[in-house]
């Protein structure tokens, strides 16, 4: 277990460095598609009147989206590897 949160943590982090190097690129979509979950959490925090970007609403948000990159991650990890575990014991048997 702690082994596929690990590997969800290097993941969501190794995608968040990308998604800040395609940032400096002016790359934006590909930095929003990269780290998807900051983008979907930042866009749902409300923004009336002003720029999101300077709201304390919107860079929690944006950053809460790192421990649920960890738990979405790991959680796909999860069902790979039982997926796989699954399909070796129907060969075995």
């Amino acid at each position: 277990m702690w082994r596929l949160l690990a590997a969800g943590a290097g993941i969501t982090l190794a995608l968040f460095g990308l998604g800040y190097l395609a940032a400096l690129a002016d790359l934006s979509e590909l930095s929003y598609v990269l780290y998807w979950q900051g983008w979907v959490l930042g866009m749902l925090a409300a923004c009336p009147g002003e720029p999101c970007e300077v709201r304390f609403i919107h860079i929690a948000a944006f950053y809460a989206g790192l421990p649920l990159g960890v738990v979405v991650y790991a959680g796909l990890l999860y069902g790979l590897q039982t997926l796989m575990r699954h399909r070796q014991a129907g060969r075995s048997a």
